[in-house]
């Protein structure tokens, strides 16, 4: 019984303290992936308006052949137009990557999620097992119950009268 209460306090003590170092490493983690998931997302919602921005000139572009073009009161030579679709394609290309940087983010935060459902009921189940191992020995030792019978010394009073009344 002494032992049953002193291993339930043990295993509420070391699961409370094993909780708390969990949490405070999952704490950290998650301000990493959601500051990384904020800062991909700007930085996406960045590239986007240049895209859109540099979109616009080469469309305002591809009805000109070989003249210069002025968009938003800013000339362009036929050789800039070249390079700004380049830089197009390298925006797409950019795009793509941190998009997919992006979904790699949720990806971190699911996984997140998921290993603080793991402690959570784990440590639920470790705690209610504690507890109740400490209860029941605490009682036991406190009130000197009973309560799994010692059968090393040869069958109880009471055992052989419920024998002898069915034998009757």
């Amino acid at each position: 019984s002494m032992v049953s209460a002193l291993m339930g306090t043990g295993l509420i003590i070391g699961i409370i303290l094993f909780v708390g170092y969990q949490l405070q490493r999952i704490e950290a983690q998650a301000d990493r992936v959601y500051e990384s998931g904020v800062m991909v997302k700007l930085e996406l919602d960045g590239l986007k308006t240049e895209l859109l921005a540099l979109e616009s000139v080469v469309r305002a572009a591809s009805g000109v052949s070989d003249e210069s073009v002025e968009v938003a009161e800013i000339e362009y030579t036929p050789v800039e137009i070249e390079h700004l679709q380049k830089e197009v394609e390298n925006y797409r290309d950019m795009i793509m990557v941190k998009r997919d940087t992006l979904a790699s983010v949720d990806l971190s935060k699911r996984s997140l999620m998921m290993d603080l459902q793991i402690m959570f009921w784990t440590s639920l189940f470790f705690l209610l097992v504690g507890v109740i191992a400490a209860v029941l020995g605490y009682l036991s030792w406190f009130h000197k119950l009973r309560i799994f019978r010692d059968r090393r010394q040869g069958p109880r009073v009471d055992d052989l009268e419920v024998f002898k009344e069915k034998g009757t």
